[in-house]
């Protein structure tokens, strides 16, 4: 026989034996691989959270998307119709011009004729010979209140007398506002002195010119010409503004789904190495069961043979400390009769044992070789005994 620290032929070194763990070392590796299991398990137990949350990311993710859409496609609408809005106001401005070169011509015969009507009311003056029943004084008198010519006053008219007492008195009315009394004119000298001022307004609208000259109407041209021209380029600018405004609209829709495909990635990003960890743990939990299956296959499952037998000798030692007879009959109620059974166990030489058993309380018989009782002949036996008198 040759041992295994002998020398080979060739003077190789011997090979040791392969040493053989203690049962200490089998618990402690078999113990670290169950730990290891168990961390690995705890961590993997957060893998449905994180697919919940990570769905939900892609919910929140696809539903600023979404608005994103909508307020591009809200902001191009309104683009559109504030195009469209302002080509149909130009372009009805550009067709009013025609009624607005009428209209520009109208108004400025109007004035025109109002500053002729104007200027020749202004001189016109009142004279003692141009009015019946007006003579040098009322002239003087109306003069002295700003009454010259018949452009001064308007139209007469009945009030009140200025100081209060008496009638009514005939009133000038001045073109600039107020009115004026003067004392001597009533209504036949006023309604003289309004048909005057009449057949004055009516001679100077008759001498008023009824056509613009051909300078006025040649500037109101250039003005409508110039104004049409005007619109006409805001017309054509229209499309370009709105070509601008859509582009920059289109700049900010694209930054901002740049930023969110920024953060999509970075999320989606950071949801793979999650993801992958959790992959790699569950690798590593796969290796580690195997690890564990073919530990068991090699020593068994020691730590639990040994906390078996170990359970095993406390339960025998209790048992041997602590019997279990079986349990009395249950004891009649009334008066005991001398020389009964009952008595004779409380007081004959069998004092102390049961009587259908013959064992003692302090525990089994040692040379006993029956079973130990179930449990419940021991919890009835506990909770029917008597205490022997003393």
């Amino acid at each position: 026989m040759i041992d295994s620290t002998t020398p080979g032929r060739d003077g190789s070194a011997p090979v040791p034996p392969p040493a053989t763990p203690s049962p200490s070392e089998v618990r402690a590796e078999r113990r670290r691989l169950i730990g290891a299991i168990g961390a690995l398990r705890r961590l993997l137990s957060e893998r449905p959270a994180f697919e919940v949350a990570d769905r939900r990311r892609l919910g929140h993710e696809a539903r600023k998307r979404e608005r994103v859409e909508a307020a591009h496609g809200k902001k191009l609408a309104g683009i559109a119709e504030e195009r469209a809005r302002r080509e149909a106001s130009l372009t009805h401005r550009l067709d009013a011009l025609d009624g607005e070169r009428e209209r520009r011509e109208d108004q400025a015969l109007s004035v025109l004729r109002r500053q002729s009507v104007e200027r020749t009311l202004g001189t016109t003056y009142l004279t003692a010979n141009e009015v019946s029943g007006i003579g040098t004084g009322l002239v003087r008198s109306l003069a002295a209140q700003g009454i010259r010519t018949a452009a001064d006053f308007h139209d007469v008219g009945w009030g009140k007398a200025p100081n209060g007492k008496g009638g009514e008195v005939l009133y000038l009315h001045r073109t600039k506002g107020g009115k004026v009394h003067i004392n001597g004119i009533g209504e036949h000298r006023g309604r003289p002195l309004l048909e005057w001022r009449r057949a004055a307004l009516a001679r100077a609208e008759a001498r008023a010119p009824h056509k613009l000259p051909p300078d006025e109407r040649h500037r109101i041209t250039e003005i409508i010409q110039a104004e049409r021209g005007r619109l006409r380029e805001e017309l054509a600018e229209v499309p370009r503004s709105a070509q601008t405004a859509r582009a920059e609209a289109v700049r900010q829709h694209g930054e901002a789904l740049d930023l969110l495909g920024t953060a999509e990635r970075e999320a989606a990003r950071l949801a793979a190495v999650r993801r992958a960890e959790f992959d790699t743990m569950a690798e590593q939990l796969r290796d580690l069961q195997g690890q564990l299956s073919a530990h068991m296959d090699a020593h068994g499952d020691a730590g639990r043979r040994v906390r078996r037998a170990h359970s095993s000798g406390r339960s025998a030692r209790h048992l041997r400390r602590r019997p279990c007879p079986a349990s009395p009959p249950p004891a009649r109620r009334g008066r005991r009769q001398p020389g009964s059974a009952s008595a004779r166990s409380r007081t004959g030489p069998g004092r102390g044992r049961f009587p259908e058993s013959g064992r003692t309380r302090a525990g089994w018989s040692r040379s006993s070789t029956s079973a130990s009782p179930p449990s419940s002949v021991w919890a009835n036996w506990r909770t029917t005994r008597r205490t022997p008198p003393r």
